[in-house]
């Protein structure tokens, strides 16, 4: 029930202030768009609640980015308006990079690579010709895979998978054209199904399913063009009760 992203659409374009947050609801990003580009200072914040970057963008192009360090101050401060390529590495205090990437006018020309203090690869976030485009990859901080999937041309496409610290399938989703138009799928640490969310044009849409541990189905949910309409009830036998309207202020029980 997090939201993980809100924001304002005006004649189908994004307007006014943007912003993402993190799986446990903590702000990681804020924009401001005028006419679908952005402009003005866009900020990055760590999941520790940490500023990481600002950018200044003037009509949607990168101008400059100012990285901090854990005590807000200015770590280092880039001038993209400059010509040719300018390699962008941050470093952890004893030296060792944790943050690298290059760019050209303000456009990212390599993937952006965040690394942990012993160098192993903490993000891969892939860019080309400044949009996203290829493999992105994370990892827990133990090391193991979390999150594999694929950009093109600056939108996420194909079959996108999380993972648990000990590989097993953490949810799954598909994506096309940027948006999630299929099936996507949780699940519960010991491999059985959480939900099943039905999704059309990026909204719900369709029934929705959800499980307790061990396969039990508790609820379907019914969505119509992301608003939820309807649902239903399991008893104790697994029976599902009738369809019921969704009315104001209702409370479920399963």
């Amino acid at each position: 029930g997090l939201i993980l992203q809100e924001g304002f659409f005006v004649d189908g374009m994004r307007e006014q202030v943007w912003k993402t947050y993190y799986a446990d609801g903590t702000l990681e990003n804020e924009n401001f768009y005028l006419r679908d580009q952005l402009v003005g200072i866009s900020q990055e914040n760590l999941i520790t609640k940490d500023l990481y970057n600002e950018t200044d963008y003037v009509n949607g192009r990168r101008t400059s980015m100012r990285f901090y360090s854990s005590n807000r101050k200015i770590e280092v401060d880039f001038d993209l308006t400059k010509p040719g390529y300018q390699t962008v590495e941050l470093l952890f205090p004893n030296g060792k990079a944790r943050y690298r990437t290059s760019l050209s006018c303000g456009e990212f020309t390599d993937d952006i690579q965040y690394l942990l203090p012993d160098q192993r690869l903490w993000i891969v976030d892939p860019r080309k010709n400044g949009i996203n485009h290829g493999t992105y990859k994370s990892y827990h901080l133990t090391g193991e895979l979390q999150t594999q999937g694929e950009y093109m041309n600056g939108e996420k496409i194909g079959l996108w998978n999380w993972y648990y610290p000990d590989g097993k399938l953490s949810s799954s989703a598909f994506f096309q054209n940027g948006k999630q138009d299929s099936i996507s799928t949780h699940f519960f640490d010991d491999g059985s199904v959480s939900d099943r969310i039905r999704y059309m044009d990026d909204e719900r849409h369709g029934k929705s399913e959800i499980y307790c541990t061990g396969g039990h189905l508790l609820a379907e949910k019914m969505f119509v063009n992301g608003r939820f309409t309807e649902f239903r009830l399991s008893d104790k036998s697994g029976k599902l009760s009738a369809w019921k309207p969704v009315e104001l202020n209702m409370v479920m029980e399963a």
